[in-house]
């Protein structure tokens, strides 16, 4: 804004908790200057100084935050937000539009930097299989465009291009990342499917099970360098034992 604002009586609520008020008292802590910033840290702690402290923290998982003009009751802005990763802020970009995204660079007090593309999600959770199904990858955001492997190699603009759900009929171990033009690409995310032998699928046991798969590569005692290997835990069942 190019007015000057005291946001010192506002309201601040998230999805959970009370509405927490924003000290009245302080304006040389409430008031944003022309084209300004002012952090107020969500964290329950609002005996923390210096700064300004929120009376309830927000869930990393996904959570709302709301703001209120002083009456309590008229919303000035909210956001809802889903999972979010350390270290990556999640804001608008450019500064006061309407489209909101992961940031890879955390700029407290000063205007958000480019933005990265949204992190692409697997249609079934990794972990073991006995019939082979069709795997699908997607996004949050329609522009952006997914690329992945099945090798271990890090996904590039060069690996394939997602287009459509894919069987997954062995051992597998896909690879993901998103880009968007203007954007940063996404972290890359990874799943591995286990696809089990007729003659383990029947297997059973009193104890836990774990399931290692090194990708044909052969592990034995010798100097190596490390080698990626998918490793599954399966433990007994509390009710009937196995």
């Amino acid at each position: 804004s190019s007015i000057t604002i005291d946001i010192g009586g506002m309201w601040l609520e998230d999805a959970a908790n009370p509405p927490w008020q924003i000290l009245d008292d302080r304006p040389a802590e409430t008031t944003i200057g022309p084209y300004g910033y002012l952090l107020i840290w969500a964290d329950d702690d609002i005996g923390h100084t210096p700064g300004l402290h929120a009376g309830f923290k927000l869930d990393k998982d996904g959570d709302q935050i709301s703001l209120y003009d002083t009456d309590g009751t008229t919303l000035i802005d909210s956001i809802i937000f889903d999972d979010q990763d350390a270290n990556i802020s999640y804001g608008r970009y450019p500064d006061a539009s309407d489209d909101w995204y992961n940031m890879p660079d955390p700029t407290p007090l000063l205007p958000n930097t480019v933005g990265m593309a949204a992190t692409p999600y697997f249609s079934h959770p990794g972990g073991t299989f006995a019939t082979n199904f069709s795997l699908g990858l997607a996004t949050k955001s329609p522009p952006a465009q997914i690329y992945y492997t099945t090798n271990g190699d890090e996904p590039t603009t060069g690996s394939t291009l997602y287009t459509a759900p894919f069987t997954v009929n062995l051992t597998t171990w896909v690879r993901a990342r998103a880009y968007e033009p203007g954007l940063v690409p996404s972290p890359i995310v990874s799943e591995t499917y286990i696809k089990l032998d007729p003659d383990v699928q029947s297997f059973s046991s009193n104890l836990p099970i774990v399931l290692i798969d090194s990708f044909g590569a052969n592990i034995d005692n010798a100097d190596r360098s490390h080698h990626p290997i998918s490793m599954v835990f399966i433990d007994t069942d509390e009710i009937i034992g196995r």
